[in-house]
């Protein structure tokens, strides 16, 4: 029909798509979360968990806080997705919350960015319906295209085992030199 969005999920969202989503943001906390959600595939509800001193700008790591059914991991970014960091951190004004992403002074719900996440893809022009999940699957795929280990990628996804993963410890350095390497540059 004529002027009206479509509502089949995304399948893959595309370089193209995620770096015209960033494009049109209307702020720097929304550009943070969006580069955020692809250069990390960091679940919707660990973004909005984060607080301040889970950020490491120097090291481009993100402590995660153990959870009851997760330990501790690490998540690493790139340069460009620290910039966007510290341009939101810079600004962000706290009124005594140490979430890394407040509103109004409040941590961020997860349907308050699942919100961010549709409109932003509407004003981008995509058709088809955006979730912050999208950005995992995305992150996932372009590592993959980009030859990354399938193990590495399971570690960075959080995922407790891959399939035929059961004896493999993998060296966070070796982690991160593969993340980095495989990691799509935006230039943003």
């Amino acid at each position: 029909m004529a002027g009206k969005k479509s509502t089949d999920k995304i399948q893959n969202l595309s370089i193209e798509d995620i770096i015209e989503m960033i494009k049109v943001t209307s702020n720097t906390r929304d550009r943070a979360i969006l580069l955020l959600l692809f250069k990390t595939g960091i679940r919707v509800g660990e973004l909005i968990n984060l607080n301040l001193e889970n950020v490491s700008l120097d090291n481009g790591t993100i402590s995660m806080p153990m959870s009851m059914k997760k330990e501790q991991r690490d998540i690493y970014f790139d340069e460009e997705c620290g910039e966007a960091l510290k341009a939101w951190i810079s600004v962000r004004v706290s009124n005594g919350n140490n979430a890394l992403f407040i509103d109004n002074g409040d941590r961020l719900k997860d349907n308050f960015v699942r919100t961010i996440v549709k409109e932003t893809a509407n004003r981008s022009g995509i058709q088809a319906s955006v979730t912050p999940h999208a950005f995992r699957r995305a992150f996932a795929y372009h590592l993959t295209f980009k030859g990354c280990n399938m193990n590495i990628i399971y570690t960075l996804l959080g995922h407790a085992k891959s399939h035929d993963d059961s004896y493999i410890q993998l060296p966070p350095e070796q982690v991160r030199a593969e993340y980095l390497k495989a990691i799509p540059k935006l230039g943003v």
